[in-house]
């Protein structure tokens, strides 16, 4: 492979060819010429940009832009307290490859929880060059989540179990965990995992593990994709009743 370092991307038509040559100085034919015309022209701000919620998250979608050969990136965009913005790209992807039959064209799915939250996201169009507006310039959309969460209030949480895999639940399907308070925990002598059923709104057990003092936890949870998974981890004294709760919930992205 020959790298051809620009001095600029000014739409100039650049044509190569190439010929192989042997230790003993021996020439190949030349190949036939491919030419390029690198630029650095941004693809303009993409239109109709939709975003249409589901139980693993948003997918959006926008108009097919002119310009072909082009790759995708979105972000939600997120308002701080302060007033300030960031940004997390976290979970936006297409979730099969472009050329699959199935593949929506000009879209991409930004897997979440379903959780009823208000979320903005934007998406820009970036060409073979690299070339891309600037995220101040890009079109925004913006949504509420569906919200399957479980009835039961999420301030529930005792505080003292810790989920210690929340970024690779989806992809490992083991559910791990944690006492980080041992007067909380003391009295614990089994931790109960359920996963909430929206259908029922009930919910199911998923296994049940003995306490053993100082030791972390791992569950194997089904991960259904297209879904978010809501579970709760309980910690029961010996007489059956709670000592400390925790919530998680997951989704695991689909194709769109």
């Amino acid at each position: 492979m020959y790298i051809d370092k620009l001095p600029a991307f000014d739409g100039t038509t650049y044509t190569y060819a190439a010929v192989v040559t042997d230790a003993a100085g021996n020439a190949s034919p030349m190949s036939a010429p491919d030419s390029v015309t690198p630029d650095s022209v941004p693809p303009p701000a993409l239109t109709g940009l939709t975003a249409t919620p589901r139980a693993d998250g948003v997918v959006l979608s926008w108009d097919a832009p002119a310009e072909s050969g082009l790759r995708y990136a979105a972000t939600r965009v997120i308002r701080r307290p302060d007033g300030s913005t960031r940004y997390d790209s976290d979970g936006c992807s297409d979730a099969v490859p472009p050329n699959t039959p199935t593949a929506l064209p000009n879209a991409m799915l930004c897997a979440g929880p379903a959780d009823g939250e208000t979320v903005t996201f934007l998406v820009i169009a970036v060409d073979e060059w690299g070339n891309h507006i600037g995220i101040d310039l890009a079109s925004t959309v913006t949504t509420t989540e569906l919200d399957n969460r479980p009835d039961d209030a999420l301030g529930e949480d005792s505080g003292a179990l810790t989920v210690l895999n929340p970024d690779d639940v989806a992809r490992t399907g083991h559910l791990e965990w944690a006492c980080g308070d041992e007067t909380a925990c003391a009295d614990i002598t089994e931790y109960r995992v359920e996963r909430w059923n929206t259908a029922t709104r009930t919910y199911e057990p998923v296994t049940s593990v003995a306490v053993v003092p100082g030791r972390h936890y791992r569950a194997i949870v089904r991960m259904p994709f297209g879904e978010t998974s809501h579970f709760r981890i309980t910690g029961t004294l010996a007489d059956g009743t709670p000592g400390a709760v925790v919530h998680y919930s997951v989704a695991r992205g689909s194709s769109v």
